[in-house]
């Protein structure tokens, strides 16, 4: 797959001269992407799946806020930046009532001037999701999710990495509560780890 899109600069970061902390540029010219995209999907059985994929993206002038002064900031086109990536999936229906589901992410994403990794995200995360049915009505579904650690961002003045973390979420779902109405509920984050 191969995708192209645009995103033009916004009202306030071309021409915001009233903020003295977050300037506007007139200069600004839309950022572009660029994303080639092979992805492989294999019904190895009616209750075994798996799909990978790896992905590579290329951004032309990201718009961000770059700092001018130790005070202000300007909406300005930043280096380019580059990205690649790679996922893997397996779907396993172990019975009528119990399916597992296992994801692996890798992502790696640089500024293409300073050869550095951008941060603001991990290089690697994983879940692992059984969903059980009860019965025909609910459906009972926790998630493990681990994320990798990660960089900060460059502007970041903390210089420490964020550590890597586990979470558990839990969806509830009850379907055809009325005509056709499937209801759930999700909580994110359910032993409200500090992440």
């Amino acid at each position: 797959l191969y995708g192209r899109a645009f995103r033009a600069p916004t009202i306030n970061e071309l021409f915001v001269t009233s903020n003295s902390v977050n300037l506007g540029d007139p200069d600004l010219k839309p950022e572009t992407i660029d994303t080639y995209e092979l992805a492989f999907s294999h019904q190895v059985s009616s209750e075994l799946r798996y799909v990978t994929n790896t992905y590579y993206y290329k951004i032309d002038g990201p718009i961000a806020l770059n700092d001018i002064s130790p005070v202000s900031k300007q909406w300005q086109n930043s280096n380019d930046r580059s990205g690649y990536g790679a996922e893997f999936e397996i779907d396993y229906q172990v019975d009528s009532a119990l399916r597992l589901l296992a994801n692996y992410a890798y992502q790696k994403s640089e500024d293409d001037e300073e050869n550095d990794d951008v941060g603001e995200h991990p290089n690697h995360q994983i879940y692992l999701r059984p969903e059980w049915k009860v019965n025909n009505k609910w459906l009972i579904s926790p998630q493990v999710n681990w994320v990798g650690e990660q960089k900060r961002a460059p502007s970041d003045p903390r210089t420490d990495n964020v550590d890597h973390y586990t979470t558990v979420d839990l969806t509830i779902r009850q379907s055809d509560v009325v005509d056709s109405l499937d209801l759930s509920l999700s909580i994110r984050n359910f032993f409200d780890r500090n992440v």
